[in-house]
């Protein structure tokens, strides 16, 4: 049997989906790279959408509101939790592909974002995508 990514992505999201269906998310397949080794997924409700990205395993995660965007890592980081987050510490083996870790990340950690007003994510986003500012001194 040849490798699908298209059917191990939806396998993976039907782990996410009764988490994410209960927030008001609907799954909407991707598509699958020319070559057939990379497929896309994405949970959309509203303008909010948590998008996969399944390559030997879930290979990206990334949430958007709007027009702001966070990828998985960066989430984590900005709330504080990287070293606790199931998905960026775990073995992303063929028993689980990520999927069992992000589960355990988006139970834990984005309650903002799945069920709350996304305030808080629209502030970490804002945030880590801010121009630089450069200060000046006088002499």
């Amino acid at each position: 049997m040849a490798f699908d990514p298209q059917t191990r992505l939806l396998a993976g999201s039907r782990l996410l989906a009764p988490l994410l269906n209960l927030a008001g998310f609907g799954y909407v397949p991707g598509p699958t790279s020319e070559h057939g080794h990379r497929s896309r997924g994405r949970f959309v409700a509203g303008d909010r959408e948590l998008e996969l990205v399944y390559q030997w395993g879930l290979a990206e995660v990334r949430y958007r509101v709007g027009k702001r965007t966070l990828e998985h890592s960066e989430y984590m980081e900005l709330l504080g939790v990287a070293g606790r987050s199931a998905f960026l510490n775990e073995q992303h083996d063929i028993s689980c592909e990520g999927f069992d870790g992000l589960h355990k990340d988006l139970l834990r950690f984005a309650d903002d974002f799945l069920r709350g007003d996304a305030e808080r994510f629209c502030r970490l986003a804002d945030r880590l995508n801010a121009p630089a500012t450069i200060k000046f001194r006088r002499a």
